[in-house]
């Protein structure tokens, strides 16, 4: 197993990461401007754990997200009709870990976030393949699901790189991840999906991260049942750019790497169309949001200005030397995130 740090030099391994890995964070020395060490509760509160997964369904998107900032958690899920257009949303916002047990082990892990009334459940093995996702708030969304994702199987992207001079970021993405069991309640009415035309986007992250954050962001997947076929993308810019990139296109379960995409959106109206490319011109995207979920914090320590647009992608990709791809219409979700945390 793959040590993230090296105690006696203190350099992290950065770059691609295929195997399994202990993230043992706590022996990093972090420092500051002047490299004089970070001690103490300083040092806890600058490492940082992000999960989301979006499933993408024919008849709902779900989406679900796991922010601990150390001091501070929060846990926000959405659902939206791709027939009504209802969107519905829930945050949950709570000191510390209150309710929340989130361990950092990319490889292995039960996370679980329990009130008396509500429960939010994730599991994954990634040596025997298995990932499972269960979410209970009553009257809101209720939802039982198993995967069959592994190293292996899904080749998700697996990466760490310098985020600043002296922080690091971990993080593991993939998109059509097909599900083998999918339940779903929203408002206490059941929903039934076509299980073939279902997947799942992946995304979980963690670091000491700089004190000021940016990103663009960009996910999306699909699902063709009548071919066979799945396709989906992670593509990131602000972060995770120094050494590697965060980009990949999937089709079906092989793994196309990406250097720098390029994130073009009116800056004035960002509800407008975006358009996603690479000076390689192997992708040509356009995402048409069709809702947008904001979050702003202004606290003395802690300001993030968050915005999260679900929408269609369309475009052209040529990737690995086979045809090119042309497809419209995969829903997926794009950000906009500035944090000083």
């Amino acid at each position: 197993m793959l040590d993230l740090i090296d105690k006696e030099t203190n350099s992290v391994y950065y770059g691609e990461i295929n195997s399994p890995i202990n993230l043992n964070y706590k022996d990093y020395i972090l420092k500051d401007f002047f490299d004089k060490p970070i001690h103490g509760f300083l040092k806890n509160f600058r490492f940082h754990k992000f999960h989301f997964f979006m499933f993408v369904t024919d008849t709902h998107l779900i989406g679900v997200g796991i922010v601990d900032l150390t001091y501070l958690a929060d846990i926000f899920a959405f659902t939206y009709s791709v027939q009504t257009k209802k969107f519905i949303q829930i945050e949950r916002k709570m000191p510390g870990h209150m309710n929340l047990d989130f361990p950092v082990n990319p490889d292995n892990y039960l996370i679980n976030y329990k009130t008396k009334k509500e429960k939010l459940i994730i599991s994954k093995d990634f040596e025997k393949s298995i990932l499972n996702i269960s979410i209970d708030f009553p009257g809101f969304c209720q939802l039982e699901s198993s995967f069959f994702y592994g190293m292996k199987t899904n080749n998700p992207l697996r990466v760490c790189a310098p985020n600043g001079i002296n922080c690091w970021t971990f993080t593991e993405k993939c998109t059509s991840i097909k599900p083998d069991l999918l339940k779903i309640k929203v408002e206490n009415e059941t929903i039934h999906p076509q299980l073939n035309k279902c997947s799942l986007i992946y995304d979980l992250s963690m670091g000491y991260m700089k004190r000021m954050t940016n990103w663009h962001w960009a996910a999306f997947s699909a699902v063709d049942a009548e071919l066979n076929l799945s396709i989906g993308a992670n593509l990131a810019s602000f972060i995770n750019e120094t050494y590697t990139t965060e980009n990949a296109i999937w089709i079906g379960d092989a793994m196309f790497k990406l250097d720098q995409v390029i994130f073009s959106f009116e800056k004035n109206d960002p509800e407008k169309k975006w358009y996603i490319f690479n000076k390689e011109k192997s992708i040509n995207l356009e995402f048409n949001p069709v809702k947008i979920r904001v979050q702003k914090i202004n606290a003395l320590a802690l300001k993030i200005y968050f915005r999260q647009f679900l929408g269609t992608f369309s475009g052209k990709i040529n990737v690995g030397g086979k045809k090119e791809v042309e497809f419209t219409n995969a829903w997926g979700l794009t950000e906009i995130q500035r944090a000083y945390w």
